[in-house]
This record gives structure tokens, C-alpha cells and sequence, in this order.
């Protein structure tokens, strides 16, 4: 009798355990509809490799008992994957422009980032991205360099005198070549950053017209610890013959440093744009 009453006892403390567990549960799912809104909103994937692994390296580090270490981390993995089920279908309204015809590369590109969303075509850059500026689309995708052919001019001139922002990069190995696309949506991805070595963010300027200019602004961002690791100029069309620049930099732009970096650079800048900042996703 005395075992069946500690069985008992040991049941109904589960229960009750179970019971607070499900309204944590609860939380913890609208939380992930809050991020997956988030996602859609700005563009980005559901899966995030940087933040699972994070997430798992840790997981272990909240549990005292080294017995029960183990089970927890992969309760927290089944937990993960649950949560991005849950994503999924809710991202199942999405939709996404993409350029070329159904058979396309970027459809492929569109399908492998946004598995459960409407991947929508368009005959042109300009017509894929003005989807998405009117609001027609969620986000669009296009090319925007190639290991064999190198920019995407037209997609370049679309992130300096447009509107929108690049949430995502994406990188597909296509044979021998290396694609990069470029994931564009109504608003900016303002997650903190910090700690990830593979963060980057993307500016756009145009420099004064002035002996100087352009090795002013690149001090600045020296200046400020950020690696270049890309850089791309192009006419602005202006009647001057003036040109702007592209540029990559590895870091963390969200920060103090980046709110100063960008300060300073508005003093050398006619005209100065923070695209986005991102990770870079394998595809």
C-alpha cells in the first residue's frame, strides 16, 4: 500500500507539473507566432542555423544534474522543431517574387529559402521588385552577383535608389558556379546581432565630388573595426557623372559603434543608406 501511495504521489506531481508546463507551452508557441510574423515581415527564413546551434550549445549549461543534462537537450531539440512546424504553417500565406519563369534559377532559390510560401513570377527586376513595393508580395528574391559573370548592375541600382532593405543573403552553388541572391522586404531587420561572426550589413553611398572623398570614407569604416569585404561602384545617373558605392562590412551594425559608424559617415556623404544587415544562409 505504501508503494501504490508514493506511485500515486509521484503521479499527481507530474500532472501538476504537466499542467504548468502547458500554459509555458502556450506562451512559448505565441512567442514563435510573434516570430514568425517578424520573419515574414522582413524576409528572413525560418531556419536559423547560427541561433539553434547557440541555443543547443547552451541548453545543457540550465540543468545541474549531469544525469539529466542529456534529456534536456534534446527536449529542447524537439521543442526547436516543433516551434518551426509551427512556423511553417503559418508561413504557408506567404508570398514571394522571384525573376524568370518557373523552371528558373530563381525560382529554385525562392522555393529552397520559403519552402511553404506562394513563389509568384515576374518577367523583370524591376517588375519583381516593384511587387513587393506595392505590397502585392511579402518579399522578393533576385540575383545579385555570380561567381562567372560577376554584379547584377540592375539589382544594385534598385537597393541605392529604392526603398526596400535586404534582410537575407543567400548563397546556391549552381555546378561550378556560386549565386548570391538577395532577399528584399518593406522593412528593416533590427535583431540584435551581436557575437555572430558571420553577421554582415550592407551600405549604399555617394561621396562628394572632392579630391579625398571616397578614402575618407573608407578610414571611417576602418576606424571602426569593420572588415570590407566587398565593394561595388556604379553611375548614379546624376548629371555630374557621379558614381555610389556598395559595400559589405562584417560586424554587428546595430550597436553603438554602428550608430557612430553611420554619424560619421553622413559628414563625407551626399548620400548614405544602411540596406540591411544579415547573415549569410547556404542553400
Amino acid at each position: 500500500m505504501g508503494q501504490d501511495n508514493e506511485l500515486d504521489k509521484a503521479r499527481k506531481a507530474i500532472n501538476e507539473i504537466d499542467a504548468r508546463m502547458a500554459g509555458l507551452f502556450e506562451e512559448r508557441m505565441q512567442q514563435c507566432r510573434e516570430v514568425a510574423e517578424y520573419k515574414k515581415k522582413s524576409g528572413l527564413c525560418i531556419f536559423d542555423d547560427t541561433r539553434e546551434r547557440a541555443k543547443m550549445e547552451n541548453a545543457g549549461q540550465l540543468i545541474q544534474d549531469p544525469e539529466k543534462r542529456e534529456f534536456y537537450v534534446l527536449f529542447q531539440k524537439h521543442l526547436m522543431d516543433l516551434s518551426k512546424d509551427y512556423q511553417r504553417r503559418l508561413f504557408q500565406q506567404m508570398r514571394i517574387a522571384y525573376c524568370g519563369t518557373p523552371d528558373a534559377i530563381g525560382h529554385t532559390a525562392a522555393q529552397k529559402a520559403f519552402p511553404e510560401a506562394e513563389a509568384i513570377a515576374y518577367a523583370g527586376f524591376a517588375e519583381t521588385y516593384a511587387a513587393c513595393v506595392n505590397g502585392d508580395v511579402d518579399v522578393a528574391i533576385l540575383p545579385v552577383e555570380n561567381s562567372s559573370d560577376g554584379d547584377v548592375g540592375a539589382v544594385l541600382d534598385l537597393a541605392y535608389h529604392g526603398d526596400l532593405y535586404i534582410n537575407s543573403i543567400l548563397d546556391m552553388n549552381v555546378g561550378r558556379i556560386q549565386k548570391r541572391f538577395a532577399v528584399f522586404s518593406r522593412s528593416m531587420n533590427n535583431l540584435k546581432t551581436s557575437g555572430h561572426h558571420d553577421t554582415c550589413f550592407i551600405l549604399v553611398f555617394a561621396i562628394r565630388n572632392e579630391a579625398g572623398a571616397l578614402a575618407k570614407a573608407l578610414n571611417i569604416i576602418g576606424a571602426h573595426g569593420y572588415n570590407l569585404s566587398y565593394i561595388h561602384s556604379r553611375p548614379s545617373y546624376e548629371p555630374d557623372w557621379s558614381h555610389y558605392f556598395l559595400v559589405e562590412l562584417e560586424g554587428d551594425v546595430n550597436g553603438e559603434n554602428g550608430r557612430e559608424l553611420l554619424a560619421q559617415m553622413k559628414t563625407v556623404c551626399d548620400h548614405l543608406r544602411l540596406v540591411g544587415s544579415y547573415r549569410h544562409q547556404e542553400l
